[in-house]
């Protein structure tokens, strides 16, 4: 478990620093003009233009990813990887830099060692969200979501128990926008929710010991992301 905490957090550090590296690789000289209309700019996921009143930085982003999962804690003795598909994941900033964030999101998880499919489940999630921008371009995000979780855990002969549960998120968010307000987007993030998890004693669907499980892992992802410079 040290182990795979180690790799996660080196690897947000050595993107961080390729993502930056990118950015200032593609910074390319503009005309004073240029340069003071991107001041006027509010920084965030996307470039918001100047406006009075009270939404005067309301700005945001709309898109979908897919992760890979690895399981961490007692739940990397059961489960050998994952797979999380983000079909809705949105972000609105009242401020320049602060917001609210929310997803819909789908999950798998397969066991050791055949590597079949005992774990999965969909969920909504909200929560705030800060976005600091490091370039023109380049931003970087971290948000805490928490919700609710549907988990299913498949059991001997394609037997399947269906549990409801609480469920959080801590995300960090690495957006380039490629060309005009289409960004792409790198999602590192550890999730934690519950499952019960039912013991399979010999061939009977009858005999079975009941528990509860932590589903717990970290992710690393890919996506793409619509910026949307204004809403009003």
């Amino acid at each position: 478990m040290a182990n795979r905490t180690a790799f996660f957090f080196a690897f947000l550090f050595i993107l961080t620093q390729a993502f930056s590296q990118t950015s200032a690789n593609f910074d390319m000289p503009l005309s004073d003009s240029i340069h003071a209309e991107k001041q006027l700019n509010a920084p965030g996921f996307a470039n918001n233009k100047s406006h009075s009143g009270l939404f005067k930085n309301f700005h945001g982003f709309f898109g979908t990813s897919w992760s890979y999962t690895i399981p961490t804690g007692d739940f990397q003795d059961i489960v050998e990887y994952g797979t999380q598909m983000r079909f809705m994941d949105f972000g609105l900033f009242f401020t320049k830099n602060i917001g609210i964030s929310g997803m819909w999101h789908s999950s798998s998880n397969y066991d050791r060692p055949h590597l079949n499919k005992i774990f999965y489940g969909d969920g909504i999630l909200a929560g705030p969200v800060l976005s600091l921008p490091l370039h023109d371009r380049f931003t970087v995000s971290a948000r805490a979501l928490a919700g609710y979780a549907k988990n299913h855990h498949i059991s001997g002969h394609n037997w399947r128990k269906t549990s409801n549960s609480s469920a959080y998120m801590v995300s960090f968010l690495f957006s380039y926008e490629i060309v005009n307000d289409i960004g792409l987007v790198v999602d590192a993030a550890y999730y934690n929710s519950n499952s019960k998890h039912y013991i399979q004693e010999g061939t009977l669907n009858t005999n079975r010991t009941e528990t509860t499980i932590e589903i717990k892992n970290y992710s690393i992802g890919l996506g793409i992301s619509y910026l949307i410079p204004q809403l009003f």
